[in-house]
């Protein structure tokens, strides 16, 4: 009986310094984490690559290991060699880094001057291989430092995002590099805004009648015809790499193709010519000749193709709000400085469901805007 009454003692304390044990293990293996502090030394725009250093501390680690291996990958690959610092309540700290290290910046650079990218990384950590082990990866951090961290700070900002993949084995760490207001006001001001003047200037000529007035016409045309592929080739060196059009370049090959069919137009429409069937169903209230508005149908039509073979699913929400409101505008706004008072009273109704229709995409875009990360 006292032979009986001993076996069930040893077997009670197996099991329960066994279950001590798991319990043990499981505290250390819910609160193991890796942290990723990142310094961010420069930014090649043209190339679309950072230079970084990166730092990985591991924090209540279950084991007692001389050193730790934690493979990284995303926007490069590298395997950094952690060496323990101390030892904690729950387990043991690991800290280890990696200098100058080159990595991928993922992101489009056809939506210049508003183009975001994405830093990227994926944490395995080597000895965490069991199923029961999970992985936090909280307390992320990425900074500019270096010789170049002021004029990097005044140009770019970064901001945190935690991506979890969903496999225990692996976490994804993304972090958010964008332009800064004064680096993206001063990009809009250097690229954008001088695009956008001649789009108006080319409207403007519409005010002109072709059968008068075809010499001062031609020679904004020539003028543009100048300034375009000069503007063209010199913004070449600031623009990121990109697979397709940047949103510059896109404005730019459809200003030509504009100033191509106004031209053409404006020297049909100053000559006695039979008009097409098509034409003569326009309208003459508001255009100098029956011309101008299948000018203006052709460009827009050629527009919509570019847009399409070139940055459709690639504009943001900004660059289609600039696309629609602010180059759109340029083809139509003289129509309003042209038309008389009687003539606007007689179709108000119709201009009302015009200005109607254009501002509440407006509206909607703009929220979209307010609501969606940038």
């Amino acid at each position: 009986m006292i032979l009986f009454a001993l076996f069930i003692f040893i077997l009670l304390s197996s099991s329960i310094s066994q279950t001590s044990a798991e319990s043990k293990n499981t505290v250390y293996n819910e609160f193991t984490s890796i942290r990723l502090v990142i310094h961010v030394q420069d930014i090649n725009q043209r190339q679309k690559l950072a230079t970084v250093d990166i730092h990985v501390f591991i924090d209540n680690f279950p084991e007692n290991l001389t050193e730790v291996q934690v493979w990284i990958t995303g926007g490069g690959s590298i395997m950094i060699g952690c060496q323990r610092t101390g030892t904690g309540a729950s387990g043991w700290h690991y800290q280890g880094e990696s200098n100058s290290t080159v990595w991928l910046l993922e992101g489009t650079g056809e939506t210049f001057p508003f183009d975001s990218y994405n830093l990227r990384f994926i944490v395995y950590n080597m000895p965490l291989v069991q199923d029961s082990v999970s992985l936090s990866t909280d307390g992320n951090q990425a900074a500019f430092d270096g010789p170049n961290a002021y004029s990097l700070k005044d140009l770019w900002q970064v901001e945190k995002g935690l991506i979890p993949i969903g496999d225990l084995k692996a976490k994804e760490i993304s972090f958010l590099v964008q332009r800064g207001f004064n680096a993206l006001l001063t990009a809009t001001l250097q690229f954008l805004v001088p695009i956008i003047a001649c789009y108006y200037l080319l409207g403007a000529t519409l005010i002109l009648d072709p059968k008068k007035q075809l010499a001062e016409r031609l020679r904004i045309y020539i003028s543009l015809f100048v300034f375009v592929p000069a503007f063209f080739i010199a913004i070449q060196q600031f623009l990121p790499y990109r697979s397709s059009l940047s949103f510059p370049e896109f404005f730019l090959i459809n200003l030509i193709i504009s100033t191509s069919i106004f031209g053409i137009f404006s020297i049909v429409g100053s000559q006695k010519v039979q008009l097409p069937f098509v034409v003569r169903l326009y309208e003459q209230n508001g255009y100098q000749t029956k011309w101008d508005l299948p000018a203006i149908t052709l460009s827009l039509m050629f527009s919509a193709l570019i847009y399409l073979f070139t940055l459709f699913g690639k504009m943001t929400v900004a660059t289609s709000l600039i696309f629609t409101y602010v180059i759109v505008p340029s083809y139509l706004y003289w129509h309003f400085i042209l038309i008389s008072k009687e003539q606007l009273m007689k179709r108000k109704f119709f201009y009302a469901c015009f200005i109607a229709a254009f501002l509440i995409p407006f509206f909607v875009l703009a929220f979209l805007w307010l609501l969606l990360p940038r």
